[in-house]
C-alpha cells in the first residue's frame, strides 16, 4: 500500500485534503486528478515519469538533461522549480538530486522557514557538522509528514543483515530481524531523548538533533549495542570435547623424519602398505603423493608414516 499521511487545510470555504505519496505512487495525472477533487499532492516523483518538465526528465530522449547534471555538482541546497497552473515540479539537491511534484505549493521559498537540517561534511576539519541547508517548501512538507513506513525502510537499509539466499523464508527472517531492530532504536529515542540523536542517517528527526548531548547514541552505535545485549551472558561458548583415545598424528618423529609433498607429478605406491599388502576396494595398491625426504620413500600421511617409522627404529635397536 501507499504510504500516505493526510492533513486538513483550508482554502477559502472549501476543505482540501493533502496526501503525500512516495516515488513509486507520484505522477502528473495523479495530481491534477486529486486536485479536480479538492485534494492535494506532494510526493517525490520518478526522473521518467510522464509529464515532467523536459529538463527536469531523465529520459535519454530528453535533450535538456545538462540542467540536472550541473545541479549535481552545484552546492547543497541549490534547486530548480518549474510551476504550469496549480502543479509545481521541483529538482532539489540534498545529498543527491532530489525531484518533488506538489500541487499545494508555489514556486517560491521563503528563507526564514523553508530549511532543513543536514548534517554536511566541514570542509576545514573533514567532519560532518549539522547545518542549515536551503530547501523548497515542497520538501520541507514532505520531509515533515512523509510516512513510517518510508522512515522504516530508509533505517532498515543502512545496517541490514539480509543476504542472498536459496530460500525463501530466510529473506522473511532478515527482513523480521531487521524490522526488530528498527523498532528497539525508536524505542530507546523515545525512552530516552536526550541520549539518542541522528548520525546522518535518519534524517527525519533532523531538526530536533542536539550536538552536544551527554551520553548520546546514534542509530550506527545502537546496532552492535543490541546484538553486545543479546549475546552478553548467554553465547560465551564451550569448550570442545576430544576423546582420551583421539590424538592428534604427529609430523615429525625423534630421529626427525618428518612427512612432505615429493617431488614429481604423479603419486608412488606406499612403502609401508606394498609391505603389509594393503590394498584400496578395487584391490589395487595405494599410491600418494607424500613421503618422508630423510627415508627417501613414499608414505601415506598418517598411520602409514608413523608405523614405518617404528618398525625402523625396533630393527635399528636390534641391529646394534
Amino acid at each position: 500500500m501507499a504510504d500516505v499521511a493526510m492533513a486538513c487545510a483550508k482554502h477559502q470555504l472549501n476543505v482540501y485534503h493533502h496526501i503525500f505519496t512516495d516515488k513509486l505512487y507520484t505522477s502528473v495525472s495523479l495530481a491534477r486528478s486529486l486536485l479536480a477533487k479538492q485534494t492535494y499532492l506532494t510526493g517525490a516523483i520518478k526522473g521518467n515519469s510522464k509529464g515532467l518538465p523536459s529538463d527536469f526528465s531523465t529520459k535519454p530522449s530528453s535533450l535538456n538533461r545538462l540542467k540536472l547534471k550541473r545541479l549535481q555538482k552545484a552546492p547543497r541546497g541549490t534547486f530548480y522549480t518549474r510551476q504550469n497552473g496549480q502543479v509545481t515540479a521541483v529538482a532539489w539537491k540534498d545529498s543527491r538530486v532530489m525531484t518533488l511534484l506538489s500541487s499545494a505549493h508555489q514556486g517560491w521559498r521563503n528563507p526564514v522557514t523553508h530549511t532543513l537540517r543536514r548534517r554536511c561534511p566541514d570542509p576545514s576539519t573533514g567532519r560532518r557538522k549539522m547545518k542549515t541547508v536551503a530547501a523548497p517548501p515542497q520538501a520541507v512538507d514532505y520531509t515533515k509528514c512523509m510516512g513510517g513506513v518510508d522512515r522504516g525502510d530508509q533505517l532498515r537499509s543502512y545496517h541490514t543483515c539480509t543476504r542472498k539466499s536459496q530460500f525463501w523464508w530466510c529473506n522473511i527472517l532478515y527482513f523480521l530481524v531487521d524490522v526488530a531492530r528498527v523498532n528497539v532504536w525508536f524505542c530507546y529515542k523515545h525512552h530516552n531523548p536526550a541520549g539518542a540523536y541522528s548520525d546522518g542517517s535518519d534524517s527525519s528527526d533532523s531538526d530536533n538533533i542536539r550536538e552536544e548531548v551527554e551520553n548520546k547514541m546514534t542509530h550506527s552505535q545502537s546496532t552492535p549495542a543490541i546484538a553486545t545485549s543479546l549475546v552478553d551472558g548467554h553465547a560465551r561458548g564451550v569448550t570442545a570435547r576430544r576423546s582420551s583415545s583421539a590424538q592428534p598424528v604427529p609430523a615429525h618423529n625423534i630421529r626427525g623424519h618428518f612427512s612432505d609433498k615429493t617431488p614429481g607429478r604423479h603419486a608412488h605406491y606406499c612403502k609401508y602398505c606394498r609391505q603389509k599388502n594393503n590394498v584400496t576396494k578395487s584391490d589395487k595398491p595405494k599410491t600418494t603423493r607424500r613421503g618422508c625426504p630423510v627415508c627417501g620413500v613414499n608414505l601415506c600421511p598418517g598411520q602409514c608414516f608413523i608405523k614405518y617409522h617404528q618398525a625402523s627404529e625396533d630393527t635399528t635397536t636390534t641391529t646394534e
